[in-house]
């Protein structure tokens, strides 16, 4: 049985490792930002402690014995795809909303994590999110906005001007 501070432990870092996610995509006023990351990030840790204490808070009957506790956690996964799924929509031929659907599935695993007392693995999985948010995106930035034009002319497009 975990005591009340690992709880709350647990449940913080999930939310506050998943509102990081959050902050960033409040910050590109995407349509998922910070209340919903950090609620996606909280609803899945306190999942995963649901999981892990499900079976002492049944008590000791023989149907607790049978129980299996990672259902519940595969059963937030296949909800968030719903939820996501509702951030993807499309404006004629381009589709919008992948990465903050991803985003929201990330934050589920780190909610996950961290529920589970994975402290180290829900921060570095929440670094590396930012880092493929933040990082990753300025390097789109840079390649998709530069633009090389070149003109060519001859000589001779020069003495053809001047005949006239």
């Amino acid at each position: 049985m975990l005591s009340h501070a690992e709880i709350g432990l647990r449940l913080i870092a999930g939310a506050l490792l998943s509102a990081t996610i959050g902050y960033e995509r409040e910050a590109r006023a995407r349509a998922a930002g910070l209340r919903t990351h950090l609620l996606a990030g909280l609803s899945a840790a306190t999942f995963m402690v649901l999981s892990t204490e499900f079976t002492y808070w049944q008590g000791a009957s023989a149907a607790a014995k049978y129980t299996d506790p990672s259902r519940i956690a595969a059963a937030v996964v296949a909800g968030i795809g719903f939820l996501a799924g509702g951030a993807i929509f499309r404006e004629g031929m381009t589709v919008r909303g992948l990465t903050t659907a991803a985003g929201l599935w990330l934050v589920t695993a780190i909610g996950l994590c961290a529920g589970a007392g994975m402290f180290l693995t829900s921060g570095s999985v929440t670094l590396l999110g930012l880092f493929a948010l933040a990082a990753l995106r300025y390097l789109e930035d840079t390649r998709e906005g530069r633009r090389l034009t070149v003109e060519l002319s001859s000589p001779l497009d020069d003495l053809a001007g001047l005949e006239q």
